[in-house]
């Protein structure tokens, strides 16, 4: 029993050894592959740039498992990053949705204001009546308000979904 305890000691220590060179010998391959996964969630126009910066930030780390560790904390640190790229253009994208839509409400207004203008100018010349009145205000003047209502609540509902994307997204 004591001989077979012996080698297998002898066995285990020279196991060991040779896993630990083996860690050592593969350890800047993975090292190199996990900064590349990172600088790979970066945007495309940046991506050689962090690879580079990166992988020399980790060859001034002492130490096989500090190399390691400092790439594992720089692909956490690419996936952050490409998400907050990600949510800000979310954001970017409900603001041009809510300039378009404006255009498009303004769009919208610029023959009822014209229809207006040319109605009062008609009436101060005589040729038509007085504008029927809802509310005792003008009925043109009440659907100007309505939209101006809708376009509000239209503005603050993009800006809430655009508030939703950037947090939830």
């Amino acid at each position: 029993m004591g001989k077979l305890f012996i080698v297998g000691s002898v066995l285990m220590t020279v196991l060991s050894r040779q896993l630990t060179d083996e860690f050592k010998a593969w350890t800047p391959w993975l090292v190199q592959r996990l900064v590349l996964f990172a600088a790979l969630r970066m945007p495309k126009a940046q991506q050689e740039r962090y690879a580079e910066e990166w992988s020399s930030f980790v060859d001034e780390i002492p130490g096989e498992v500090g190399k390691i560790l400092a790439a594992l904390g720089l692909s956490w640190a690419g996936f952050r990053i490409r998400h907050q790229a990600r949510r800000r253009k979310r954001v970017a994208e409900a603001a041009a949705r809510q300039g378009k839509s404006t255009v498009l409400l303004v769009l919208v207004l610029i023959p009822v204001f014209v229809r207006i203008w040319i109605r009062r100018a008609l009436v101060q010349m005589g040729i038509l009546s007085e504008p029927p009145k809802t509310f005792g205000i003008d009925d043109d003047v009440l659907v100007i308000v309505v939209i101006g209502i809708f376009a509000f609540w239209r503005h603050l509902l993009c800006l809430n979904q655009a508030a939703e994307s950037a947090t939830v997204g």
